[in-house]
């Protein structure tokens, strides 16, 4: 009944109104401008608190473990929130549905002319001003929070287009928390608290957390050395300057040979421990 409502007044007047609410229009006068009355925009306004708090809290993601596995009944784990779902355009761009109402809605529009003159009037009591001034700094935070966490997942689906275009983990761009920050112009702990328990559903409907998007360049570098070692057993037994040239020509990355010997450890140690755990189940 509620879609019938809205499709009533048509999908522009109710993105325009309910969803992005950016005109600055009062409760009284939605009504007039939606065609529909008062007891139903009442509805409607309900109806997306509801969604938003279900999308928020209940619904349940397949990642309730840092592994992705899903825990047993009773075991308490994560609580994922799914943030937005991507799908490739025709273009090849990202474009990303966010999956609560709520954070596709945008900013709250804070009139400070506004609040500054009912904190200096003599219409609230002082602990009434207490209270707005303390709702104003929770508005100013959920702006902050919203528009971070925006900028953070389409920053995020530019970088890896490459990879949610082909599925393929080699066509990752190297991209960490710190660099994201930077180019921000926020700490690095606002990024990870933002990301944190957050994740997203990819174009092939595998949901991972946001912060598996980014990429570290030894973990490329490794990733791509693996697949590498599955063409070529013999990759890894060749010279230092034939594994740097091989990481050049495949990624773009350029290491130095203290590196590769590193790298070389590192898929070694890797081997060891995927070879001791098929013993142990044998």
């Amino acid at each position: 009944d509620i879609l019938k409502l809205i499709r009533r007044m048509g999908r522009e007047t109710f993105e325009r109104y309910f969803l992005r609410a950016e005109d600055n229009i009062s409760v009284q006068e939605l009504p007039a401008a939606c065609g529909i009355t008062e007891a139903e925009v009442k509805r409607v306004q309900d109806f997306l608190l509801a969604f938003s708090v279900r999308a928020e809290f209940f619904d349940v993601s397949t990642r309730t473990s840092v592994g992705g596995d899903t825990l047993p009944s009773g075991v308490m784990g994560r609580h994922i929130t799914r943030l937005a779902r991507l799908d490739v355009m025709a273009d090849g761009e990202i474009s990303f549905e966010l999956m609560s109402p709520h954070l596709g809605r945008g900013r709250y529009d804070i009139q400070y002319d506004h609040f500054q003159a009912l904190t200096k009037s003599a219409t609230l009591t002082p602990e009434e001003k207490r209270h707005l001034k303390a709702f104003i700094r929770r508005l100013e935070l959920i702006n902050w929070r919203q528009n971070t966490l925006f900028r953070i997942l389409d920053m995020l689906c530019h970088a890896q287009r490459y990879y949610l275009q082909t599925k393929d983990t080699l066509k990752k761009t190297v991209l960490s928390q710190r660099q994201m920050a930077r180019h921000l112009s926020v700490a690095p702990s606002t990024v990870n608290r933002a990301i944190q328990d957050r994740s997203i559903v990819l174009p092939w409907e595998e949901e991972v957390l946001l912060e598996e998007l980014f990429c570290l360049r030894k973990d490329l570098c490794l990733d791509v050395l693996g697949d590498g070692e599955i063409k070529d057993p013999h990759l890894m037994e060749k010279s230092d300057i034939k594994i740097q040239e091989y990481l050049r020509t495949s990624v773009g990355i350029v290491v130095p040979r203290r590196t590769v010997n590193t790298y070389r450890r590192l898929m070694e140690k890797a081997e060891s421990d995927q070879k001791e755990h098929k013993d142990k189940e044998q």
